[in-house]
């Protein structure tokens, strides 16, 4: 098993990390690359990239899906072999960032054309380590995030912020900026956040206790007619 020399890795930087799903168009990949500290793919998350740009740093899991071509293709890539079925190969491309002691990953792939099981263990991830790593996870039509006592998120008026406890309950809700607002109240799990909307071009959300995830469109998703 090849290891990484991190000597050179900014840990101020959050870790990009592919997994297997449908990814977003590429322009909107690029956004996040920018800023990149480490390209992770998990398995066969990077059959994808061979026809692009992106090049990874590491490939990391039980190798059970990538194809020969794509380790071939990315030869000059770290190789982490991690042969256990016990966890999903995004999980041990999460661990491995624990490990560089890097606080931020944004995952794509993660939502999209995967099977339900996967993607409601890959939703899962965010809670599980929400005192470790912050995760974003980013598909073609929004963005996911959880809120750690509060956070701050900019949109355009009209565009789509679904709020969704991911506890039995979540208090102590209080947002700002949005046109149905929030004042100190409880979410259960169920639909009632769903379909909230930017009334502002910034947003904040607070909880007091429990998990609540942000689901936010992208903004240039909302036509010109709906702004």
């Amino acid at each position: 098993m090849k290891k990484k020399n991190n000597t050179t890795l900014s840990k101020d930087k959050p870790a990009i990390i592919f997994a297997k799903g449908s990814l977003p168009r590429f322009q909107l990949i690029q956004r996040y690359l920018k800023n990149a500290g480490i390209i992770i793919c998990a398995d066969g998350g990077a059959d994808a990239l061979v026809h692009t740009s992106i090049r990874p740093d590491v490939i990391i899991g039980d190798l059970d899906s990538i194809t020969p071509e794509t380790l071939q293709y990315f030869k000059s890539s770290i190789i982490q072999y991690l042969p256990s079925q016990e966890i999903t190969d995004l999980q041990k491309a999460l661990e491995y960032v624990e490990h560089l002691e890097i606080k931020q990953a944004i995952i794509f792939g993660a939502t999209g054309g995967t099977r339900i099981d996967h993607l409601l263990g890959n939703i899962a991830l965010i809670e599980l380590f929400k005192n470790r790593i912050d995760i974003e996870m980013i598909d073609e039509w929004c963005s996911i995030k959880l809120v750690h006592k509060q956070i701050t998120v900019t949109g355009i008026p009209g565009q789509i912020i679904s709020l969704w406890s991911f506890s039995d309950e979540t208090t102590g809700i209080v947002t700002t900026g949005l046109r149905y607002p929030l004042h100190n109240e409880t979410m259960v799990r169920g639909t009632h956040g769903i379909s909230n909307e930017f009334e502002t071009n910034t947003a904040s959300i607070s909880v007091q206790k429990g998990d609540l995830m942000v689901i936010v469109q992208h903004p240039e998703l909302l036509s010109k007619k709906e702004r």
